[in-house]
């Protein structure tokens, strides 16, 4: 399986007349570790029903001043980054074919992309979770919890989460870890698991599972525009 997460894109992004115009000062943080960003407007409108919306709707703002106090500089950085590149990092950077992002980061990306209406972008890091999970052959327990506080219960994030458990977990790991686990999530667990009439741990075998995961990854996990 490729961890090249670009190579999962199946588009490059289209950037339409008008996304390279006047630049805005995005200022990303809490004192004291605030930082400041110049990226143009046009290109946050384009890949964001929010940010279209506050620049560019009928009650569009007038400030060239954008402040963004709950999100990590570091996420936001790459959030740029990706806008103009279609990379989350720099070629040559990172050399032993690992994603060199732990799961709170690229979680972190996530609920960027999900609270600001960036789909294009919510996919695409969709994918590079699935790949770091299949890297790791594991998934960041702690991380379930986030997860269930910051989406909806119809998520894709959420519902990849619960898959991967209920096909990949046996009974004995679920046994092991469920106290570290939102209680929500074992009953969306158990729920998978009445509906596929399946047992727990039923597609464990690594290689198997992948495979369907790639074939059916698309409609399961991505967020299609009419979900908008």
């Amino acid at each position: 399986m490729k961890t090249e997460p670009i190579a999962n894109q199946p588009h490059p992004l289209e950037h339409p007349g008008g996304s390279f115009d006047e630049l805005v000062t995005v200022r990303v943080g809490r004192a004291p570790h605030i930082k400041e960003y110049q990226i143009h407007q046009g290109l946050l409108a384009h890949h964001s029903t929010i940010f279209a919306s506050m620049f560019l709707g009928t009650a569009r703002t007038r400030s060239k001043t954008l402040a963004l106090l709950d999100v990590d500089p570091e996420v936001f950085e790459t959030v740029k980054y990706w806008l103009y590149t279609t990379k989350f990092w720099a070629p040559g950077t990172n050399t032993t074919g690992k994603i060199p992002f732990d799961d709170s980061k690229i979680l972190q990306l996530y609920f960027f992309a999900n609270d600001n209406g960036m789909q294009e972008l919510q996919n695409v890091v969709m994918t590079l979770f699935y790949q770091k999970n299949v890297q790791d052959w594991a998934i960041a327990i702690p991380q379930t919890r986030v997860v269930y506080v910051r989406t909806r219960p119809e998520s894709p994030l959420r519902r990849f989460l619960v898959d991967m458990v209920a096909e990949t977990w046996g009974f004995r790991t679920i046994k092991e870890d469920q106290s570290k686990l939102p209680k929500d999530f074992l009953v969306d667990v158990l729920v998978k698991l009445r509906d596929a009439k399946m047992a727990p741990g039923t597609a464990s075998h690594k290689q198997t599972w992948i495979e369907g995961m790639n074939r059916d990854f698309c409609e399961k996990y991505r967020v299609h525009t009419e979900e908008k």
